[in-house]
């Protein structure tokens, strides 16, 4: 959404603006995003997002917040390990109070610029309720100041170290130099370093591996690759060849730091590129490491050995790799359930860890605990937004009518009794999905606390 401001206009005048334009929008919700960037073409920059670059969030918490006697749950700000946008503000309401939260491009926004947006939008919400004519042309300034991509940081912001040049690079680092800078949009002198310092992030380390395939061949697993994430490493991957990481058939194990016994491991489950954003921020003496289903055919695998020897198979892994280590277990929602179980299988084996943490994710048990009538009404929703999601996608040509009737158990069964091989997917509920997250760009975030 973008918004003209006119001259002379008041908050209260903006306002009214802003809901009509939101309303317009939500009337043309469903047109894909990918459609309509394809429809303006606008240019493109391979660090960039197109046509977005602030994203504004306003919701209140999901936690409900309750004293137990001497207990009390309550709801904390959560790190932000990345932001796809120069911009992302979100605004999240608590029993404490409203907090705002602005993760900003380092590269463009000092912290005290940074902490002036906050503070002016703070003022102009206060604006809005107690003097709602007040034009924009009399709010408080200046307006900070904004670097321009590619533009020096500003005095007060130490800019970040510039990566080392090549001295005499090999014909064979050259033809990758070629791929990082186009990937990365910069000189190929100026490639040499960290993937992730340089820019870089999921996307576009997936578009990196195609395009090191299409060059030489091979292409590096996800796994080796993250492994040393660095130019010169996966260089020397290319040219030695290097060892695959560790494994099974469902299972792959990608250690981002390495520290020998006794020190502690923290192994964190599936989503590979947030936890590689994440852990790099973690400077304590600990492997730190992650467990997950590599790719379509791991997952295939998974589906047709089921998930309790699946997760046999996680923890039969861990004892033999980790043994009696200190271990911390982390999976962040479904995966926190994964998680729990490997842990209770570890614990059966006399290698309990001393820690699972489950991040936004159900309590076990928790459904079969809820009355039978609230239960119904939940399956009911859960089938009927399936049933609207994918005939709306089969309407729009998104699907074709094949795997529009497999996804649902009783036009399965009819297929398959008449021939049709429509028997249920080949995946289950536990990884329905590989998830990776476009949340590992490096940012900074500021945030502040209005009661």
């Amino acid at each position: 959404m973008r918004f003209d401001l006119a001259e002379g206009a008041t908050l209260q005048d903006q306002i009214a603006r802003t809901r009509d334009e939101l309303a317009f929008a939500m009337e043309h919700a469903v047109l894909p995003f990918d459609r309509l960037v394809a429809r303006i073409n606008p240019p493109r920059d391979p660090l960039r997002i197109p046509l977005v670059s602030v994203m504004f969030n306003l919701q209140r918490v999901f936690l409900r917040e309750k004293n137990y006697g001497a207990l009390a749950l309550v709801s904390v700000p959560s790190h932000s390990p990345g932001s796809l946008y120069d911009l992302n503000i979100n605004v999240i309401g608590r029993s404490s109070g409203w907090r705002i939260a602005l993760d900003y491009n380092a590269a463009m926004f000092s912290a005290e610029t940074a902490g002036a947006l906050v503070d002016l939008y703070a003022t102009v919400l206060q604006l809005m309720l107690d003097r709602p004519a007040t034009r924009i042309s009399d709010l408080p300034g200046p307006m900070p100041e904004v670097t321009a991509p590619g533009v020096a940081a500003p005095e007060s912001q130490a800019p970040a170290p510039a990566p080392a040049p090549f001295a005499v690079p090999p014909a064979h680092d050259l033809r990758l130099a070629r791929i990082w800078a186009s990937v990365l949009a910069r000189e190929e002198t100026a490639v040499r370093g960290n993937f992730f310092d340089l820019g870089g992030y999921s996307v576009l380390a997936l578009r990196m591996l195609s395009a090191v395939q299409e060059e030489f061949g091979k292409r590096p697993s996800l796994a080796q690759f993250l492994e040393d994430p660095s130019f010169d490493g996966l260089a020397n991957c290319l040219a030695e060849g290097r060892a695959e990481a560790t494994g099974n058939p469902i299972w792959q194990l990608i250690e981002f730091q390495r520290e020998l016994a006794p020190a502690p491991v923290l192994l964190t489950l599936n989503q590979t590129f947030l936890f590689q954003s994440v852990t790099r921020q973690i400077r304590a003496r600990a492997t730190l490491a992650n467990l997950a289903i590599p790719g379509a055919e791991a997952l295939m695998r998974e589906a047709d050995l089921g998930f309790e020897a699946a997760m046999q198979e996680a923890a039969a892994l861990i004892r033999q790799i980790y043994g009696k280590r200190p271990l911390i277990l982390f999976g962040l929602c479904v995966d926190g359930r994964l998680a729990l179980r490997i842990a209770q299988l570890l614990e059966q084996a006399g290698c309990a860890p001393p820690m699972v943490a489950m991040i936004d994710t159900w309590a076990p048990g928790v459904a079969r605990r809820l009355p039978a009538g609230r239960r119904l009404r939940h399956a009911l929703r859960r089938r009927l937004a399936r049933l609207s999601y994918f005939t709306r996608l089969r309407l729009r040509g998104r699907i074709p009518t094949g795997e529009y009737l497999r996804q649902f158990r009783l036009t399965r069964r009819l297929m398959a009794a008449f021939g049709q091989h429509g028997g249920a997917p080949r995946w289950n509920n536990m990884s329905q999905r590989l998830w990776m997250s476009w949340s590992d760009r490096p940012v900074t975030t500021i945030s502040r606390l209005y009661g």
